[in-house]
């Protein structure tokens, strides 16, 4: 499972997402994000990038950032990713570009597998109130919300994105401003109190 990574908003040459997160500067920030990033994904792996991974008007910068990623790049559109869309040869570095997709995992070892052995994970740049298959139990990943979003414990969701991880949350435990692997997706959501919202009509649900 540890070929399978997951990450969301890197906002690669954005000037404010590099002040926000505490840098000095942009070449720093993207240094330290691709670093973290190569430490961890190997050439062959699969990322999938929940939206949001360059934000730079330069077609050359941004080509330059994506060649130096490591993995297989599946990128969920975000709203920042017109430029990626807009060139062809930027779109070649994605093996996809998907608004929204159902990842399938095979692990009947996994603690959020369903009945049939089978675990799945919605994949989305925005976060979900429900999505498919979430009332028998199918987990969510999102990114757009930079952990402002209040995870909720009885949900199988949460935010991959790079200020997520390591911050108070489900993946407090992970290296900040870095992709997560499956296997600490899994083990997160598996922590969860999840309920199912259709099992008690009469409950109300407050978010």
């Amino acid at each position: 499972m540890s070929n399978v990574w997951f990450t969301a908003d890197t906002h690669f040459g954005h000037r404010k997402a590099a002040e926000f997160r505490g840098f000095e500067s942009v070449d720093m920030m993207d240094r330290i994000l691709t670093d973290r990033w190569n430490e961890r994904v190997r050439r062959g792996d699969r990322i999938y990038i929940l939206g949001d991974i360059v934000l730079h008007k330069d077609p050359v910068y941004t080509l330059s950032i994506l060649e130096r990623l490591n993995g297989q790049k599946y990128l969920l559109r975000g709203n920042h990713d017109t430029l990626v869309l807009d060139k062809g040869y930027l779109r070649e570095q994605f093996v996809w570009i998907k608004d929204v997709f159902m990842l399938k995992v095979e692990d009947e070892t996994s603690p959020v597998a369903l009945q049939n052995g089978k675990t799945y994970i919605w994949l989305s740049h925005y976060a979900h109130r429900v999505w498919s298959m979430s009332h028998l139990g199918s987990c969510h990943l999102y990114g757009h919300s930079h952990n402002y979003l209040k995870d909720l414990e009885y949900r199988r969701s949460f935010d991959v994105g790079v200020d997520a991880v390591g911050a108070p949350g489900p993946l407090v435990n992970s290296t900040p401003l870095a992709p997560v692997p499956l296997g600490e997706v899994l083990a997160a959501m598996g922590r969860k109190q999840w309920k199912c919202p259709h099992s008690r009509r009469d409950e109300k649900w407050v978010d």
